[in-house]
């Protein structure tokens, strides 16, 4: 089965830049997804609509019961909780998942979502295990980890079209936006991040 056709949702309101510190790029990723504006708008427009999206919602399934959580955009930073089973919607670390919450994360999650398919036996997977866990500490709450472990979860592997591992798929509105293979350094997953959803 064919996979979804990349789209980029987000872009930032300056040109793209290339930086070497991990933290530099998360701050831009950050300001992306807080803000979602586009480079046309006026700036009355521009603010109107950043006062829309502090006001608004956002989904996001938690990572204990599966249950899809809606709250306000301004409480993301203030380590939100499970309505359901009154468990941290945030853990600091990739979640786990399988072929059907899979498709839940990326169907009903409004932040963009990142997945690493991966496998037990894999030497790069492993190597790039704690650089992924490490990125999802600092780039949460706007961006939401996930990692599935491709040999466990067949049917999602082929859904993807994952032919090598560890690969690294990215989307946003439930639209994957790009994907990429190989083990990648905490800076380069930063630059790649960032690029993507630089547009």
């Amino acid at each position: 089965m064919a996979g979804y056709a990349p789209q980029a949702n987000v872009r930032l309101l300056y040109p793209r830049v290339m930086l070497t510190d991990v933290d530099a790029h998360l701050k831009i990723i950050n300001t992306a997804l807080i803000s979602h504006m586009k480079p046309d708008q006026s700036n009355s427009e521009k603010l109107t609509y950043e006062n829309q999206h502090m006001n608004g919602k956002t989904r996001l399934i938690c990572p204990h019961c599966n249950t899809i959580n809606q709250l306000p955009n301004a409480r993301l930073g203030d380590n939100p909780t499970c309505a359901q089973c009154k468990n941290p919607l945030m853990q600091g670390s990739p979640t786990a998942v399988n072929s059907e919450s899979l498709s839940r994360h990326i169907q009903h999650t409004t932040v963009p979502v990142l997945v690493d398919f991966w496998a037990p036996w894999c030497g790069p997977c492993k190597s790039f295990a704690p650089i992924y866990v490490n990125f999802a500490r600092k780039a949460e709450p706007n961006l939401r980890l996930l990692k599935i472990d491709t040999e466990a979860n067949q049917v999602a592997a082929g859904k993807f079209t994952i032919r090598s591992i560890p690969t690294l798929v990215l989307f946003n509105e439930g639209k994957e936006v790009a994907r990429i293979s190989g083990a990648l350094s905490e800076v380069q997953l930063g630059q790649w991040v960032e690029q993507q959803l630089n547009g």
